[in-house]
């Protein structure tokens, strides 16, 4: 996980936490809406992005952080509004603006920096 943090420019951290709250790291999960795999990624998002197989927790990783730098560029940084559009899922990301107040978002960004912020103490350098 950290060598495709540091090649991506996301802090461990962040991954860490992302990876806990959508799948506790098991690398085999598939969500009810079909979601694949530790970064829980939607098989129409892969396919849009020319990712590899999404079981594969490499491909997996290397897809969902795709996803997440979009955001994180679209937002300049702005890691709440970027987890309320990967957890929303919105292809067009000024949704995430509207959608980061629902109980949801809200509810999934706070376990996502609580969990980055357990990382980090615990040695997972930024």
């Amino acid at each position: 996980m950290r060598e495709v943090a540091v090649r991506r420019g996301i802090d461990v951290g962040l991954i860490a936490g992302i990876v806990r709250v959508e799948s506790t790291f098991r690398p085999d999960v598939e969500s009810r809406a079909g979601a694949i795999g530790l970064m829980q990624v939607m098989p129409s998002n892969a396919r849009r992005l020319g990712c590899g197989d999404l079981r594969e927790p490499r491909a997996n990783l290397d897809c969902g952080l795709e996803v997440l730098a979009r955001f994180l560029s679209y937002y300049q940084h702005d890691v709440v509004l970027a987890l309320s559009g990967y957890n929303s899922g919105h292809r067009r990301p000024n949704a995430a603006k509207r959608d980061q107040t629902t109980p949801e978002n809200l509810a999934y960004v706070e376990k996502v920096l609580a969990a980055r912020t357990t990382y980090l103490r615990r040695g997972c350098s930024p």
